[in-house]
């Protein structure tokens, strides 16, 4: 439990002497935190509409301005979000002295002072790929970042982190955020600030500490959960329970005492008074969200992650999809050895590679196993299917992969073909079938059309395995396309696409096959001789290509006679 000196006789006293004085509560909070402690490389702030986010930015930004040496970046997502910060901040620092230069912002403190250097804060946007890269190389003791949402990857912040830095002391280099729910990178913004770990798996201990706090820890994080207590002006007593984690990847190789931490402070329009006196129809426009839009309403009135406007899969319900294993859904082994079992994939090298195990069991996909990652080569995949399947009772019927895994040729060969050439060999009633999907547009409509088919599907919805974590990840936190507005924003953080094409794949070919389609590869290659030359079944089906078979066999015995 945090306590200190902010207290309603502390506010008072500051404004008899004329001073700005945050609002008790979270704001204060925030301010306090981020302003005192250099271990707070990271502080977001806000979860909902209203709390005075922008104000506490500026704010911190005030404290700094006398040092000479103080550099601060301002990022805005568009010019005109900019100038709107950039009018505030001048009202705000006008007994700073400091003068102002638009397009693009440049703000100059203490130019009329001998002090020819003076401390300097200037504006940028981020609206395309190029503003990410533009201020490497630079250095920011402070950057400020409103809407942090709006980034589409974790990657992408980092980029923009690393030119946080100082060499002077009392400038410890920090980043000063805020953020509302929604937008296209909600997905990492909310696992690195808001829920670290996910609290409805079991991966984790739980730890209540005596001062009212609670610990979490996981073999990546710790985040403790404080208990902040408070009185609003009216007395009314409150409680705002804050974030703070250490990321121990991020500190690996931090000496001692110098690891850093980042916090999240909550907060919603309740914890600002001067808003809601002075604009009652301000909330009275977010409670009228309840009637046309619950996601909005809850995201914006009350800082709600697990809901938001322009969620996708806004039917994907954890309790109702989400499974242990085969058990929980009463298949038995003679069922799951009867399916139709189906592996999908979506191949990267630098992006992540996203492979599923699925089983069709009465007509509802079960998937049942992930495998995720990257910096691995495409033969390096193939090598570990062929590990898992060899060794595996179970049989893989199809294989499934998008076209472009027949582009990206090394100078010899496909991904794909270095992924076959490890599936050939696997004994012949151990290879699946492949079967290839496009990319295109209207691929990617198809393929979220079936999403939600399967995900709404009655009496019998579709299973995920709660060890598939990435695709449990992902699916609640995709977004729609500004532009495109009936499709999932593909510039969005690769973490959560990835993991979605890789299953939707699947997801796809399964809800184009015709009744009676679907049969086992075990089915096919037991068909006679007899059959394939009556047309009953074809080399297609059995997945056999006879150029295939004619170019190896040629290569290895010289004569295609000895066909």
């Amino acid at each position: 439990m945090v306590v200190w000196p902010y207290t309603l006789e502390v506010k008072q006293e500051m404004e008899k002497r004329g001073l700005w004085r945050p609002l008790l509560g979270p704001q204060a909070l925030y301010i306090h935190l981020m302003g005192s402690n250099p271990r707070f490389r990271e502080g977001l702030f806000g979860g909902a509409r209203g709390p005075g986010k922008t104000e506490a930015s500026i704010a911190l930004g005030a404290d700094r301005i006398p040092n000479p040496h103080y550099r601060g970046l301002v990022l805005r997502r568009n010019a005109r979000d900019l100038a709107d910060y950039e009018a505030r901040c001048e009202e705000a620092y006008q007994c700073f002295d400091v003068q102002v230069r638009r397009n693009p912002m440049v703000l100059r403190f203490g130019a009329n002072s001998q002090n020819t250097k003076g401390a300097v804060v200037q504006g940028g946007h981020l609206h395309d790929l190029g503003s990410y890269i533009q201020y490497q190389g630079q250095q920011f003791s402070r950057i400020f970042i409103e809407e942090l949402t709006q980034i589409p990857s974790e990657l992408l912040y980092k980029q923009i982190m690393s030119s946080c830095r100082s060499v002077y002391p009392e400038l410890f280099p920090q980043m000063i955020l805020t953020a509302n729910p929604g937008g296209v990178g909600m997905g990492w913004v909310k696992k690195r600030f808001v829920e670290p770990i996910d609290l409805r798996d079991g991966d984790y201990t739980k730890t209540e500490l005596d001062n009212g706090d609670t610990l979490y820890e996981d073999n990546r994080c710790k985040w403790w959960q404080h208990r902040y207590e408070w009185k609003t002006e009216e007395g009314e007593k409150r409680l705002t329970i804050w974030n703070e984690i250490f990321d121990k990847e991020e500190n690996s190789m931090a000496k001692e005492g110098q690891e850093v931490y980042r916090i999240f402070v909550p907060a919603t329009v309740d914890d600002n008074p001067i808003l809601t006196k002075n604009d009652p129809a301000y909330v009275n426009m977010l409670e009228g969200l309840k009637a046309t839009d619950t996601a909005l309403y809850e995201a914006w009135r009350h800082g709600d992650w697990s809901v938001f406007a322009g969620q996708v899969f806004t039917e994907f319900d954890r309790d109702k999809h989400i499974i242990n294993n085969f058990a929980d859904i009463g298949t038995t082994t003679e069922e799951f050895n009867n399916a139709v079992k189906i592996i999908s994939m979506d191949w990267g090298y630098s992006d992540n590679t996203a492979i599923y195990f699925t089983a069709l069991i009465d007509g509802r996909p079960i998937t049942y196993n992930e495998m995720y990652g990257n910096k691995k080569l495409a033969s390096e995949w193939g090598e570990e299917l062929y590990n898992y399947l060899k060794d595996s009772e179970q049989r893989i019927d199809y294989f499934i992969f998008p076209d472009d895994m027949e582009d990206h040729k090394n100078g010899f060969s496909s991904p794909i073909d270095d992924i076959q050439e490890w599936i050939n060999k696997l004994p012949p009633d151990k290879q699946p079938i492949m079967k290839k999907m496009g990319r295109e547009g209207g691929s990617r409509m198809i393929r979220q059309q079936a999403t939600h088919k399967y995900l709404m599907l009655k009496p019998e919805c579709a299973k995920i395995f709660r060890r598939c974590s990435n695709l449990i990840r992902a699916l609640p936190n995709l977004v729609y396309d500004e532009e495109k507005k009936e499709e999932i924003d593909t510039h969005t953080d690769h973490e959560l696409t990835n993991p979605y094409d890789g299953w939707s794949y699947g997801l796809r070919w399964l809800a184009e096959r015709k009744e009676g389609e679907l049969v086992h590869k075990s089915e096919l290659v037991g068909k006679t001789e007899k059959g394939i030359i009556a047309g009953q079944t074809t080399y297609g089906e059995m997945g056999i290509d006879p150029a295939e078979v004619l170019r190896k066999q040629r290569k290895k015995d010289g004569d295609w006679r000895t066909l």
